[in-house]
């Protein structure tokens, strides 16, 4: 089904609905496209923000970016407009600041629309913990939420703050700082995490020392001593480790769950772990028990109660059970989300539920998770979004 729309265009303009006429706070907003121009409706197909941006994405912490005459700003659930479209490029709201870009350089703004930074540094990421890593010619450093510097410009390498300490490089050698910008540990790693989020799960961030892989805590010191090949990230309070060509999984002390003899490993999900031996794949418990038997030429994270496999090209899934749930019999699947996955037939996708019945037709050449309810679909070479009752929100010609 598609939804119609009506809407009210005249002499070139386009007008937003006034902000009372709804409750901004209780709609589900949904990227709703005419021709070539994107608005928002409701799940009902009523226009909300009429159609007249270029693009729009959906709505994150209460704020869309949208696109304009190829320039980037922000908008409110009310379709008011917080940040004017005349930037490069403009990130997510997080802890009040949005990230924006003129003339290749990168500022913040707050959600009133004012440019607490001026777009003057080269590179910036998102606030976390209310400070901000930014680069200013080729040194890292960190700002707080007025946009004073807190942390000199001194690092080649940073990551964001994540219980209270940064991981930080000078040249070669990582450490980790306060917000103070005090060093706690001594430059001393050849490595650490990849990305901010993984730094202190459960308390624990992996360094590397001297060519091997072990834990500190958030006072700096050894929890797990640096032994292993490789780790992981923990999660369900366990972390993977290599130790020669073999995988195992230990715990928040150290202590060795799962013994290494996996050629390949996933992280817990739901209480299982993807595990590879042989060239044959399937699923483990925190005991190192294999529950679901290694069958499959590739597993994946569970999700929603639904583990995505794959053998011979074909893609399927089992539940927490083992038993399969969906037969492998498609191209391509993504995992489920919201009740819902993504699956290919050929050139084309559709969705379908956990019994394995088609929920939306396949007739779509890309598509994305449910989010919401809603997912982006690519469609005659155009996208749109569709709810999860398979209602497209889009129309081709202008009224």
């Amino acid at each position: 089904m598609r939804f119609k729309i009506s809407t009210l265009y005249g002499f070139g303009l386009f007008f937003i609905l006034p902000f009372f006429q709804f409750s901004a706070a209780q709609v589900i907003l949904i990227p709703y496209r005419v021709g070539d121009r994107w608005g928002f409706a409701d799940r009902h197909g009523k226009v909300l923000i009429q159609p007249k941006y270029d693009f729009v994405d959906r709505f994150y912490n209460d704020f869309a970016r949208v696109e304009y005459n190829h320039k980037f700003g922000l908008i409110r659930k009310d379709g008011r407009m917080v940040l004017p479209p005349v930037y490069d490029n403009v990130y997510d709201v997080l802890e009040g600041r949005a990230a924006v870009e003129l003339n290749n350089m990168w500022g913040f703004a707050d959600v009133t629309g004012h440019l607490v930074v001026p777009p003057m540094y080269n590179e910036v990421r998102s606030y976390h913990e209310g400070l901000s890593a930014v680069r200013y010619g080729k040194l890292w450093g960190f700002i707080n939420l007025k946009g004073d510097t807190v942390v000199p410009f001194t690092y080649s390498r940073v990551l964001s703050f994540n219980h209270g300490l940064a991981g930080v490089f000078k040249g070669s050698k990582g450490a980790f700082i306060d917000k103070n910008g005090n060093v706690i540990t001594g430059f001393q790693y050849e490595g650490l995490p990849l990305r901010s989020e993984d730094t202190f799960a459960d308390g624990l961030a992996a360094v590397e020392l001297n060519g091997f892989w072990g834990f500190i805590n958030t006072k700096g010191e050894i929890a797990i001593p640096p032994i292993f090949y490789e780790v992981g990230t923990f999660s369900e309070g366990l972390c993977s480790f290599k130790i020669g060509y073999k995988w195992g999984f230990l715990n928040i002390t150290g202590r060795v769950v799962v013994k290494p003899v996996f050629d390949q490993v996933t992280p817990f999900y739901e209480g299982l772990a993807g595990v590879w031996q042989g060239g044959q794949a399937g699923y483990i418990n925190k005991r190192g028990e294999v529950v679901i038997p290694l069958k499959f030429d590739d597993v994946y994270p569970f999700h929603e109660g639904m583990g995505r496999v794959k053998k011979g090209g074909k893609f399927g899934f089992v539940n927490l059970q083992g038993v399969i749930a969906v037969p492998l019999i498609y191209d391509g699947a993504y995992d489920f989300s919201d009740g819902l996955a993504a699956v290919r037939r050929g050139r084309y996708w559709g969705y379908i539920q956990k019994d394995g019945k088609v929920r939306i037709k396949f007739h779509y050449e890309g598509a994305t998770n449910f989010e919401e309810g809603i997912a982006m679909v690519k469609s005659s070479g155009t996208f749109g979004f569709i709810d999860n009752d398979g209602n497209e929100y889009w129309s081709e010609t202008r009224k």
